[in-house]
């Protein structure tokens, strides 16, 4: 059996309204490692201070903890800086009284060469769904799972991951942390898609913007590299 819970900072409901610094969002989101430090940071207090914590700490004091960033196959996600930085805080409070936390990988078999950040819900669902994702099975089996990422928009990627778990079998229990949560508590209570709520409210889309940017930088990079393997000048690199 897997017990899953969740753990958001900041909840949203559109960009007027924001409880974090959309300017230092967008530098994380831009790949800038000063502002991942400072959301890795904040979501790793946030969380020890939490009411969540400590319930959460009952159940979980003597198990191994194993954190991933979201799934990716050879170019890290902005995802995988907000973990690291949320281990460096998190791990030596933690490992005090308890085994020191574990870092693992979720490998991911293609990357998106669409706009993410544009699609609705339903093709997020398709997308995604049609991706092959791998956990080492072993390494995580008797251990704790944090599925750390830094904003759930429809939880498309939640349910990908919780569908893997029970594909290999998993049991026990698992954690999703996010720096932000677009108001995705009161759609399902109220039983809103998100999708519709961001057509009736256009200027809700912080979180797609980011992602086009990061989409942009992916591409980027990787143009870069490949100029690197072709002994491509350093003027061109620039």
């Amino acid at each position: 059996m897997i017990s899953v819970s969740r753990f958001s900072i900041h909840t949203f409901t559109d960009t007027d309204n924001l409880t974090f610094s959309a300017i230092e969002y967008s530098k994380f989101k831009h790949g800038s490692q000063k502002f991942a430090q400072k959301l890795g940071r904040e979501l790793a207090c946030g969380f020890m201070e939490s009411v969540e914590f400590k319930n959460f700490y009952q159940n979980i004091s003597n198990n191994q903890i194993v954190i991933c960033s979201a799934p990716w196959k050879n170019i890290p996600v902005a995802s995988t800086s907000l973990k690291d930085f949320f281990i460096s805080e998190f791990n030596p409070v933690w490992s005090i009284d308890n085994q020191a936390v574990e870092d693992l990988k979720v490998h991911r078999a293609h990357s998106y060469n669409e706009d993410y950040g544009a699609m609705s819900k339903e093709q997020r669902e398709q997308v995604i769904t049609s991706d092959d994702f791998s956990i080492d099975k072993t390494f995580i089996k008797g251990k704790v799972l944090f599925f750390i990422d830094d904003i759930i928009i429809t939880g498309a990627h939640e349910r990908r991951i919780q569908s893997l778990l029970e594909t290999v079998g998993f049991e026990g229990w698992v954690l999703f942390l996010y720096y932000a949560e677009y108001e995705i508590k009161g759609l399902r209570k109220d039983r809103q898609s998100p999708t519709e709520y961001i057509k009736a409210n256009p200027e809700a889309r912080l979180w797609q913007r980011a992602n086009n940017v990061e989409n942009q930088i992916v591409k980027l990079n990787k143009e870069k590299r490949a100029m690197i393997e072709r002994d491509a000048p350093r003027e061109a690199l620039k």
